[in-house]
């Protein structure tokens, strides 16, 4: 089955996002029948409906890199909002090569010598190879790369450079090889092709077995624009459907996000009821609504962890989507 667009994927978990929100202000009423909360129960029940059905009859949405570049709301994200940050600046920080400094751990100590308020930022500090990661939800992280007193210490920062977007073509015949099937793409778009080294990587998933497989392309971003917006590709006579690609790595071991099982160092924790003494898969809570406990929300500190790690409602979800989102140039 093709993926949905993502500009519908995003619409429906907003409106999903919405009830989920008037539910809880419904919870309360409800606990609290005594409230000073003038709200009708009839009123708000009526309102999202009506919100959520205006939503999915409006006018057609905007292009893809102009949604991606408004943040997930912080009032659509159930949990707690004083730990989110759905705009995240980036930096990384850097030792000079004169400075001997050889691991990421030193760089840490270095930058901790610093006071944050004479870099002007209030940072999230993450450690990336030999640098240390800085994000922040305030867009002056970007000025850290003039700043004085990091370099007089030593250090340098650069912004991190977007990825280029990836793009899935489905069902292609298994028997063409990967130059005559980026060639067939070149064909689509030969007359419009901005650069000519338009693509960085290409693979296939799916089963090799079958006749047909699903190619991924890492494509310039004036090239996905040129094809998303035909979402369909021509090989010989048949049409093939093209989509955005987006995948976020999610352990099915630890649950967390940013890594897989062959990786992981943690404990095995159940992506349905969140215990350490089972599985996923021998999980006896999979078609158990009520027993459901998300494990990433469960580790946050969320109130509402009623889900399984992989739902697409999911706080911890959303935020990492947002973050995957900002990480890629869609701006063509």
């Amino acid at each position: 089955m093709l993926q949905r667009p993502i500009k519908q994927k995003t619409k429906c978990l907003t409106g999903l996002l919405a009830i989920q929100r008037n539910l809880l202000k419904l919870t309360q009423l409800v606990l609290k029948p005594n409230s000073e909360d003038n709200c009708d129960l009839k009123d708000i029940i009526s309102n999202t409906i009506k919100e959520q059905f205006s939503a999915l009859n409006e006018k057609p949405s905007p292009p893809f890199a102009q949604i991606t570049s408004i943040p997930i709301s912080k009032s659509n994200i159930i949990g707690k909002p004083n730990n989110l940050n759905t705009n995240k600046y980036k930096a990384i920080i850097y030792p000079k090569d004169n400075i001997n400094i050889n691991t990421s751990e030193e760089t840490k100590r270095t930058l901790f010598q610093l006071n944050p308020k004479s870099l002007n930022i209030k940072p999230d500090i993450k450690v990336k190879n030999k640098g240390v990661l800085i994000e922040c939800s305030d867009p002056q992280l970007e000025t850290i790369i003039h700043n004085e007193k990091l370099i007089e210490a030593g250090l340098f920062a650069k912004l991190p450079e977007k990825q280029w977007p990836k793009l899935i073509f489905y069902n292609i015949p298994n028997n063409l090889t990967e130059n005559e099937f980026i060639d067939h793409v070149s064909d689509n778009i030969k007359n419009e092709l901005p650069v000519e080294d338009w693509f960085k990587q290409t693979f296939k998933i799916g089963d090799r077995n079958k006749d047909t497989v699903n190619w991924i392309i890492e494509s310039h971003p004036l090239v996905r624009k040129l094809l998303i917006s035909t979402r369909k590709i021509y090989i010989n006579w048949l049409a093939y459907p093209v989509n955005d690609y987006i995948k976020l790595t999610r352990c099915y071991k630890c649950q967390r996000f940013g890594h897989i099982v062959k990786y992981c160092r943690s404990n095995n924790q159940c992506g349905n009821c969140s215990s350490t003494d089972h599985e996923t898969n021998d999980c006896i809570h999979k078609n158990n609504k009520e027993a459901h406990k998300c494990a990433n929300c469960l580790r946050a500190g969320k109130k509402l962890i009623n889900h399984p790690a992989n739902s697409n409602t999911c706080p911890i979800y959303l935020l990492r989507y947002n973050d995957y989102i900002q990480s890629i140039d869609y701006n063509a």
